[in-house]
């Protein structure tokens, strides 16, 4: 792709698959009923019923999701009912995963526990955290939505996500800044009065920023053998998604859940019960490769966060799994003709003349 055409905002998961847990539409449901708004309409052009979500065993597909944001977004004061629903969701509505991030050890696991699950069962947007020595930044790229359903999505997850560590720690975890690319001005009162922490609107990120000694900071539930577990249950149901996507599919999504950590083909192939050569052979059936995957993914969350965040080429090295800058400089000119920094310089000029 060209870098003057920006990068695509489309998840690499299959968007009519049902894969998300329904039980998130249905608080939402509930918080529109308590506000004295009849909670049908946002499930309008779904086919879904309050009755199915009612049920936590349901799942609904991502399009459905975000036509769900779609909907909401045409309501007076869409943010307010979003941050409001995210600061109703309590650590067992996620699950086991709420529980593995309960009891993970300290923040900095919680948040890691937190963003591998994240990125894979619920792919509204991608999560990373990133350790600077003055600032721990957690940031969030490739929010897949646009106009009225974004500003809903974003609300929903910057909200959830504060509530959820703020039950682990018990009132423990504080933002230093929450960082907002865009977001009208009649909103901002409302994320001012919930995060309770200075919002700079009008920024290259997405970010809620901490104090990084916060990361190291003891969790009050932590449990090493209901963390384990609790993973492993993830783990079990994630499995359920790949039926969906095939082994190109699960390939992918096990690349983008570790891929901080360089996985490699034979722990690919051991994640999913096959020998190396037996998955090579089910992806070329596909008509794909290991490599190929692994490139693909890298590059479109590469592209997300050059386009999407401040965070520097270095960091973002980083978080794809690269021990040296200098690699992923040059894999990135490769793939694309472009060095990192030039990519992003001409995207925020493109952006700047109106372009993009």
């Amino acid at each position: 792709m060209d870098p003057m055409t920006g990068p695509s905002n489309v998840s690499d998961l299959d968007i009519y698959a049902p894969i998300e847990p329904a039980i998130y539409a249905n608080l939402f449901l509930e918080t529109l009923s308590e506000e004295g708004i009849d909670p049908r309409i946002a499930l309008e052009g779904t086919e879904l019923s309050v009755s199915y979500l009612a049920n936590p065993a349901n799942r609904i597909s991502l399009a459905q999701q975000i036509k769900i944001y779609e909907n909401i977004g045409q309501l007076k004061d869409c943010t307010r009912l979003a941050l409001l629903h995210g600061s109703r969701i309590q650590p067992h509505h996620h699950g086991s995963w709420g529980y593995a991030i309960r009891s993970s050890a300290t923040v900095r696991d919680a948040l890691c526990n937190f963003n591998t699950y994240f990125n894979v069962i619920g792919p509204i947007a991608m999560m990373a955290l990133v350790e600077g020595k003055d600032v721990a930044r957690w940031v969030a790229v490739n929010v897949i939505t646009s106009g009225p359903a974004r500003r809903v999505a974003i609300a929903e997850m910057l909200g959830g996500n504060l509530a959820l560590m703020k039950r682990t720690t018990k009132g423990a975890f504080e933002l230093r800044e929450l960082w907002l690319d865009d977001v009208s001005e009649s909103d901002l009162p409302y994320y001012q009065d919930y995060f309770s922490c200075p919002v700079r609107h009008g920024m290259d990120s997405i970010e809620m920023r901490l104090d990084p000694q916060l990361l190291s900071l003891k969790q009050p539930y932590a449990d090493s053998e209901t963390e384990a577990e609790c993973v492993e249950m993830c783990r079990r149901q994630i499995a359920r998604i790949d039926s969906y996507t095939g082994v190109s599919g699960a390939t992918r999504r096990l690349i983008r859940e570790k891929i901080a950590d360089g996985i490699t083909l034979e722990e690919v192939a051991s994640e999913l019960n096959l020998s190396g050569r037996s998955l090579r052979r089910k992806l070329r059936q596909e008509g794909s490769s290991f490599t190929e995957i692994r490139d693909e993914t890298r590059l479109t969350i590469a592209k997300n966060y050059l386009t999407e965040s401040s965070i520097s080429i270095d960091e973002i090295a980083f978080v794809l799994g690269y021990v040296e800058p200098s690699n992923f400089r040059h894999a990135f000119k490769k793939w694309t003709g472009h060095a990192p920094g030039s990519y992003r310089k001409a995207l925020s000029n493109a952006s700047t003349n109106g372009k993009v």
